[in-house]
């Protein structure tokens, strides 16, 4: 039986009109974040993250004194390089007779300029070994853990990584090269404690942070910038921490002194609640502008990242607030962090309001239902040929049955 939404319909309509309600709350709230940040008093709001002892129960960045300062895109480049990675996967499937996955990485290669060209490509590789549908402690051989969904969107991931990599080695140059992801430069698929620590170190610290040491051996030989896009970005970070200036208690210790308020009710609420970062900058920046930076900070990346600490600012490509993350020697390089607002911002423009780059990359790596049932009957006729039995469950077998 398909959806009814009959009974839906007035649920929907009541839901529409509480928003409308609400909106204009949320406009003040958006207009107090914007008054706090004109007024941002960067030394207090140190000493109040300094005083607070770690109480402060909300995630924030850290934030420079430069953090909230507004900027220009420059000229770009006349040549130059913009290298794009994707990826797609098919997950573990318990109703196929076959323990196994397939990752997806497309890329794209774009050169502007002098003997200009296009080079998309798209390459999958099949999981089945057994020390590839597994994680092992390297210090204890008896901890494992299976590859299947979140630590494989991690480990497609880090695949992904590897390829812009490889991509960026091949570029024999003196020309600027843009080396672009989408999504976050963060783990973000291992964040919290239900994943053990040895898949954090075997992902993160020996396979992510790795190759971001390597882009950066690399980058001081090529003209090298790194950067992930993240369109329509939720995250609040910035706006959380207006939250420390408007706290109206003398010493910050959210438990302690507000266990018993209702959200919405706070003091820092005024400034923060139910409103995002993307919404208060679609304000503060004009068209073509992007933020200061800001310095990621959350235990993943200060435990596992090594010295590759990842910044962000806020980009208004004239389409959207789009959020760019950043490595640490990027931030460090005036030169480099100029580059890379512009050529992004560029990027946005030739692709009507998203990284043509990643547009290209994501057609490539892109893995469709038919592709996915195609696959799976790939890997039954091929136990077939080889005279093993397949199987598949009951469940499975009634969807693929239409019964009149």
């Amino acid at each position: 039986m398909s959806l009814d939404l009959t009974h839906t319909a007035l649920q929907i309509d009541h839901m529409s009109e509480n928003i409308k309600n609400h909106r204009q709350t949320h406009i003040n709230k958006i207009a107090k974040a914007l008054d706090k940040i004109d007024s941002f008093d960067f030394k207090h709001h140190e000493s109040r993250i300094e005083n607070s002892l770690g109480m402060f129960n909300w995630n924030i960045p850290k934030i420079s004194s430069g953090s909230f300062d507004k900027f220009n895109s420059s000229d770009f480049p006349k040549d130059y390089y913009v290298i794009a990675t994707d990826g797609s996967h098919i997950d573990v499937d318990r109703h196929i007779p076959a323990n196994c996955y397939l990752i997806n990485i497309g890329s794209c290669i774009l050169k502007y300029g002098n003997n200009s060209f296009a080079t998309l490509n798209s390459i999958p590789k099949l999981y089945a070994e057994y020390d590839d549908l597994i994680i092992t402690d390297r210090e204890n051989k008896n901890k494992s853990v299976l590859v299947r969904g979140a630590i494989l969107s991690a480990k497609r991931m880090l695949e992904e990584l590897k390829s812009l990599t490889n991509l960026v080695k091949e570029i024999n140059s003196g020309i600027p090269i843009l080396a672009l992801m989408d999504g976050s430069l963060i783990m973000l698929d291992l964040i919290g404690q239900t994943h053990p620590e040895f898949v954090k170190r075997e992902l993160v610290q020996n396979g992510f942070a790795e190759c971001l040491d390597e882009l950066y051996e690399i980058s001081r030989q090529k003209k090298l910038l790194l950067a992930s896009y993240i369109s329509l970005p939720k995250s609040s970070e910035v706006v959380n921490s207006l939250r420390v200036s408007n706290c109206s208690f003398s010493e910050i210790h959210c438990d302690l002194n507000c266990s018993k308020i209702a959200p919405g009710d706070r003091s820092c609420d005024e400034v923060s609640n139910e409103i995002i970062d993307r919404e208060v900058f679609s304000k503060y920046l004009n068209t073509g502008e992007r933020s200061g930076t800001f310095q990621i900070d959350i235990d993943l990346v200060n435990d596992y990242y090594l010295d590759n600490k990842i910044h962000y600012f806020y980009l208004n490509t004239g389409e959207e607030i789009a959020r760019v993350e950043i490595p640490k020697w990027v931030v460090e390089r005036e030169d480099l962090l100029r580059l890379t607002h512009t050529l992004i911002l560029n990027q946005c423009k030739l692709g009507h309001g998203y990284p043509v780059s990643l547009i290209e990359a994501h057609e490539q790596a892109v893995v469709t239902s038919s592709d996915r049932n195609h696959f799976a009957q790939m890997v039954e006729a091929a136990l077939d040929e080889h005279g093993m039995s397949t199987y598949t469950s009951e469940k499975n077998l009634s969807k693929r049955l239409r019964w009149v």
